[in-house]
């Protein structure tokens, strides 16, 4: 889809745009021709919620899509030492196979 980048809402667009079409219409047949023609107001916000989660996580907006994959080195899974888990799975598996066992018998 073609997108717009001259910072017009779609409402400017149409009305500069001299047609006897109604906007609902007009906007219908610029969707049929593949133009995207964004809502200012929810790209706003998008962009304001997008800004908001990368600081609230410490990413950098100016950084590269490459430089934001990164190698976890703090030992920790899901947000907890990954020995916590290990030993939380062994105990798990430990009672399985121990009520298997005893209705076996």
């Amino acid at each position: 889809m073609e997108q717009l980048e001259n910072g017009k809402s779609a409402n400017q667009i149409w009305k500069e745009s001299g047609t006897t079409l109604s906007f609902a219409d007009w906007i219908q047949r610029e969707k049929e021709k593949g133009r995207f023609l964004p809502n200012k107001m929810v790209s706003d916000f998008t962009e304001n919620i997008t800004a908001s989660i990368k600081d609230s996580l410490g990413i950098n907006n100016t950084s590269n899509a490459n430089d934001n994959v990164s190698i976890n080195t703090s030992g920790k899974v899901v947000g907890l030492n990954k020995w916590v888990i290990v030993g939380s799975l062994v105990i798990i598996i430990g009672a399985v196979v121990y009520s298997v066992a005893k209705k076996k018998k």
